[in-house]
Parts: C-alpha cells; structure tokens; sequence
C-alpha cells in the first residue's frame, strides 16, 4: 500500500489533454521488504477533425530487500497511437427527369358563349316579372363556442385532401411542421379547385416547386440531426479519458482527505461520469432509420423540438450555424433524459 497522485491539464482549447499519474507502495514480510514507484503519462492529441494520436508512456522502479541480497530495477513502456474517425457519408438517390412529350395544339372551334349568356340574362329578366319573390329565410346564429372545433376538423380534412391530390406528399410525414410553406402549399392546392384552364398549368408548376421545397426541406431536418447526434456521440467519446481521470483525481483526493467537501466533489464526478457513459450507450447505434421512425428517445425529441428546428432550418443561416443551434437542443435534452431516467 502507499500513496498516489494524478494531475490534469488541456492545452490549445482542449485539442492537448494530458494526465500525469503517480503511485508509490511498500510490501514486507518477515524475511523481505520491497517497494514499487510507478510514474505515467498519458497524452490524448487532436490537431485535426477525426485525426486523434495518442501516447502512453510508464516508469517503473522496483527495489527488494532480503536477509541475502538486494536487488533493484527498472523498466520503461512507450506506445505510441494514431486513430482515424471516419464520417458515415449517405449517398442520395438519384433523380431521373423524362421529358414530356409535347402535344400538338388543337385547333379551337368558336364557342358561343356570348350570345348563350345574354339569352340567359334575358330569361332572367323576364322570370323576375312573372314569379314572385320568396321571403329570405333567416338562419339562426351559430353559437360561437363551436367556431373551434369545426376549425380544426376543417383544417384537418383539407391536409387529407391536398394529401390526396398530391400522391408526392405522401412521403413528407412533417408537412405540419414547415410553418409558411405548408400554408403556401395549401393555398395553390385551393387555388387549383377554382382556376381557369389557363391558369392551371402555371399553378401546378409552382405547386411542384413548392412540393419540391418540402422534400428539401425534411431531407434537410434528418441531415441535420443525424450529423449533429453522430458529432455528440464522437464528442463524449473522445472525452472518455477526461472522464475517468477526473474521476480518478477526485476519488484520490477524498481518500487522502476525507473531508464533506471532498465527498461533495467525488459525487459530482461520480454523476457526471455515470451521465457520460448513458449517452454513450444511447448515442452508440443511433442509425437514420431510427431518426425517421423516431424511435425511443427520438420520439420525445422531435415532440419537443422538432418545430424549432424547422423554423431554423428555414431561416438564413450557414449549415454550421444550423448544426451549432440543433447540438445545443440535443445535449440539453440527453442531460435532462438522464436526470429523468435516474430519478425514477
């Protein structure tokens, strides 16, 4: 048995983690004594995104004493690690665009359209001189408590029926969620139910845009996501060492000194290191499938957030600034899980 220390430090904006550890014990017995030095260094290198080097270098000193002979030694291990993180890149499918076959122009016959309406409009005349007037009926008021409901079942039934209409949507599960360009979307399908022949052609090329838009749109929030859960999990596992040794540090310095303050500060580690290993365990085989199904934790996620993230996404920022806001959601949410799970 015999005393020990370690000591740690980040350097260059925690890209150089080092942790120094030392321990010193002492064996007797009646016929020998002996006593053991140890001295590690540990250093966690990461100059550059997904490149880690690594170095583990321990001294060791031996010294045994007998009734007969003496005898001391030392003995010096060096490893020396290189590891590279490779990024999971998802290929889109491809796209195929046929062009249409262009369609000779019919030659239009003339209508009579005209003449047709003012012999309408004469018969309407005369009908007002020979049949009397009925008295207008008067409806009854309808209770303004039932404005809401009917509302909302309207409202329901149309995101049905534009659904219908439009067999593209099918696949775009979070239409609700994309705010302005799900009205749009509603409103040229409204649009396309009372127009003119000659304005058809015009609304349903800028209802294919708009449908266009949303597939980018979703496409997007699952890119987003995905990156920003695969970089969390990359994060808390390249801070594993950092965990441990503070955990380490702390758990030695309330052995040597058993103070409320010490035991305070070992039970703190102790939490965080047990939060730092869930969400590793969660993060671990986290896959696209699971995003899109929305399995486990991903489903109170995206009940939570995930109409934040499409307002984000829609606005004008760089890609790191969207995955800078959606990294933020996701690492309060896994600590406030934990925290959760650990109390129930």
């Amino acid at each position: 048995m015999g005393p020990s220390l370690t000591v740690g430090k980040a350097f260059f904006e925690d890209k150089l983690n080092t942790t120094l550890l030392g321990n010193y014990s002492i064996s007797q017995s009646d016929t020998s004594k002996g006593s053991t030095a140890n001295v590690q260094l540990n250093i966690n290198f990461l100059p550059w995104k997904n490149h880690q080097f690594t170095l583990i270098a321990l001294q060791s000193f031996r010294n045994a004493e007998s009734d007969t002979q003496n005898t001391s030694a030392q003995s010096t291990n060096v490893s020396i690690g290189y590891t590279y993180h490779f990024e999971k890149v998802e290929l889109p499918f491809p796209s195929f665009k046929f062009k249409k076959k262009e369609k000779t122009p019919k030659e239009k016959k003339p209508r009579k359209e005209k003449k047709q309406k003012v012999e309408k409009a004469e018969d309407l005349e005369r009908a007002k001189d020979t049949i009397p007037l009925q008295e207008e009926k008067v409806m009854p008021e309808v209770p303004a408590t039932t404005e809401e409901p009917i509302e909302q079942a309207t409202k329901t039934t149309e995101e049905k029926v534009i659904i219908k209409d439009i067999p593209e949507l099918s696949n775009i599960t979070d239409l609700s969620f994309m705010g302005e360009l799900n009205t749009q979307i509603a409103e040229v399908h409204r649009q396309l139910q009372v127009s003119a022949k000659k304005d058809k052609k015009r609304l349903l090329q800028e209802q294919k845009l708009l449908v266009e838009k949303a597939k980018k749109q979703q496409a997007d929030y699952r890119y987003f996501v995905f990156r920003c859960l695969k970089n969390l999990y990359k994060q808390a596992l390249e801070s594993d060492d950092k965990f441990k040794a503070d955990l380490f540090a702390k758990k030695q310095a309330y052995d040597l000194n058993s103070t409320a303050e010490n035991q305070e500060l070992l039970h703190k580690a102790e939490e965080g290191y047990q939060a730092h290993l869930w969400m590793l365990n969660e993060l671990k085989d986290i896959t696209m499938e699971h995003l899109i199904q929305e399995k486990g934790l991903l489903s109170n996620f995206a009940e939570q957030h995930k109409e934040e993230i499409y307002q984000t996404i829609a606005q004008k920022l760089s890609p790191q600034q969207k995955m800078d806001a959606i990294s933020v959601l996701l690492a309060d949410f896994y600590h406030k899980a934990f925290f959760n799970s650990s109390s129930n």
